[in-house]
């Protein structure tokens, strides 16, 4: 079959992959080319995403549950969220089980907090 019109993917069929602790993602598409990913990301009440910075815009839409994020409010099902290139953004705690599906348009750094880099979300390749 040629993916020169399109593919699809079976996600049901990927891997998951640890993030943080309670925190896993699934890697759905990767281009070497720009950067950007697309990934299924499924966290724990209780898990804490690090703090990061966005070296690119990020999208995300919420598949399941409800938060609230320190720097871009409350969401919940169904609700979309935008963050700009260079946002920073505080650890934060998931206080239920959430899913998402993301589309980073670049990588995404992983901060230490003197704000250096601890790794990247996603490594190439």
């Amino acid at each position: 079959m040629s993916h020169d019109a399109g593919y699809g993917i079976k996600t049901e069929t990927l891997e998951w992959k640890p993030l943080a602790p309670g925190i896993d993602i699934r890697l759905i598409r990767y281009s070497d080319e720009t950067g950007q990913f697309t990934i299924m990301l499924h966290a724990e009440a209780g898990s804490i995403l690090p703090r990061h910075r966005h070296l690119a815009p990020a999208e995300f839409y919420i598949l399941t549950g409800r938060g609230v994020h320190p720097q871009t409010g409350a969401w919940a099902a169904g609700d979309y969220v935008y963050e700009h290139s260079g946002a920073v953004h505080s650890a934060f705690a998931f206080d239920q089980e959430i899913s998402l599906l993301m589309v980073s348009h670049g990588p995404i750094v992983m901060l230490n907090d003197d704000d250096s880099m601890k790794g990247l979300m996603i490594e190439a390749g």
